[in-house]
């Protein structure tokens, strides 16, 4: 059911997030009894899982993304209201959400709120990573599955993490010519630390060795305990540099290489949206081992704003499983404080779903171990190198003012202007939580995110214009 444009709209359950997490808790809370709406931001349901495989069909789709189509599919017919292809730019504390799509503006007045907004790439500098043909691997994967368009003819893939393995076979299966794939981790400590990880997951195990199968069959040169550390090219890439780690992970540049490519597709991890929570005032936490900041949130998934409830990726980097248990916590705990339901009747759900999700956490942090950490650049790196691409600000110039500062965050912001261009800090704060986290220049106690403020997403001034225009009228007939 889709609202109508320009409405004002007033729901039991607003759920910001169209992924695995949230179709799962507009189900779940849709069953319980309440009127729910989901913002999605892009055309479609089912979140980057079923986007990037939009264009598989039969066995070649996984599990994970049969299941989440499945609940986008019974949202049809559900009561469930949706909103596709909008902006959420602002909130209020009075639980009204604001969002945009296309010419119309929606106001969402909500008893409760979840936040499911998943997860975007976490950037890795390192010099020439800003020229034209250097993307995230899930940029690559989207492009080659929404569209049919791959992202060059020689595309070298290089990183660290899970997401590598899987998108340098389906580039290979898309027809792309991958000239190799580079993990940053050691095959010893991969091989030592990933088999665990593997022992304890039988889904997890046979993906792996599918990826791994194809890239061996394409004859895919798999280098572990390697990094790009330089790219380069007259306009866009045309070659890549890489080089071995030595045990202290850092590139023994004597033994480096260069390689002709059209395209390098790096994977670095992933990191929340944290935005709408900042936005919100929800308590924030850095966790040191994932090198990103989370909604504090208790077993029920509720953040410090009692109205507000975190799911999915938001929570901790776990992959669909986890984010499909979570959304479906949270639609029963919303329930549950909206007093459409007695906790008899789903306690017992409820305790199976809180075993579940403590599984896939586990499985989760064992997966982070066996990968060498996501500030790897920091080893990498030379201080010439672009930090902040929006107001060219290099790694050497944050690092001074880092230096001379503080130690907090926005002091540094202050000095450098880092986090103020067009991106709104998504593709460079990382790089500068990560250099305080590393304690080199101050201690991580005084870790905290740079504030944001609407609009939290691009809206075009004329729409801004229209509202004000709106709301002085609003004020005038009153």
């Amino acid at each position: 059911m889709s609202a109508d444009p320009n409405a004002s709209l007033t729901v039991d359950l607003a759920i910001v997030g169209g992924g695995p997490a949230g179709a799962a808790a507009a189900i779940a809370a849709a069953e319980l009894g309440l009127k729910c709406l989901i913002v999605e931001r892009s055309g479609s349901l089912g979140g980057q899982i079923v986007g990037v495989q939009s264009r598989k069909s039969g066995a070649r789709r996984e599990q994970d993304v049969e299941r989440t189509e499945a609940l986008c599919r019974r949202l049809n017919g559900s009561g469930v209201e949706l909103i596709t292809g909008a902006t959420v730019w602002n909130v209020e504390p009075s639980q009204v959400l604001h969002l945009v799509r296309g010419s119309s503006h929606h106001r969402v007045t909500c008893h409760a709120l979840l936040v499911a907004t998943g997860a975007r790439e976490r950037p890795m500098p390192f010099a020439g990573w800003t020229l034209p043909g250097v993307m995230t691997c899930g940029a690559a994967q989207r492009l080659t599955a929404q569209s049919g368009v791959v992202p060059g003819n020689r595309v070298l893939v290089a990183g660290r993490g899970p997401l590598l393995l899987r998108a340098a076979a389906e580039l290979i299966e898309a027809g792309v010519h991958v000239v190799a794939m580079v993990e940053a981790t050691g095959v010893t400590h991969l091989a030592v630390n990933g088999l665990r990880t593997l022992a304890g997951s039988t889904d997890r195990a046979r993906q792996a060795g599918r990826y791994a199968r194809r890239l061996l069959g394409a004859g895919v040169p798999m280098l572990f305990g390697h990094v790009v550390v330089e790219a380069g090219g007259d306009g866009p890439v045309e070659w890549a540099t890489i080089a071995p780690l030595d045990r202290g992970s850092r590139p023994v540049r004597d033994r480096k290489r260069s390689m002709p490519v059209d395209a390098i597709c790096v994977s670095n991890g992933l990191e929340p949206n944290i935005e709408l929570f900042q936005a919100l005032g929800c308590e924030l936490v850095y966790d040191v081992e994932a090198q990103a900041f989370f909604p504090r949130h208790d077993e029920a998934l509720r953040t410090s704003v009692p109205w507000v409830y975190a799911a999915g990726e938001v929570t901790g980097i776990g992959g669909a499983p986890k984010s499909l248990i979570e959304g479906e916590i949270a639609g029963i705990q919303a329930a549950l404080g909206l007093g459409a339901v007695q906790e008899e009747n789903v306690a017992i759900r409820l305790r199976k779903l809180v075993r579940q999700r403590r599984k896939r956490l586990r499985q989760a942090r064992s997966v982070d171990h066996a990968y060498v950490g996501p500030d790897l650049y920091l080893r990498i790196a030379d201080p010439d190198t672009l930090a902040c691409r929006c107001e060219e600000i290099t790694l050497g110039e944050l690092r001074a003012a880092v230096l001379e500062g503080n130690g907090f965050p926005r002091d540094a912001k202050l000095r450098t202007r880092i986090g103020m261009g067009i991106c709104q800090g998504r593709m460079c704060l990382t790089t500068l939580y990560q250099e305080l986290a590393s304690g080199v220049h101050h201690p991580s106690l005084q870790m905290e995110p740079i504030r944001v403020r609407p609009p939290l997403e691009p809206v075009p001034l004329g729409q801004l214009a229209e509202l004000v225009t709106s709301d002085s009228d609003t004020e005038t007939v009153a």
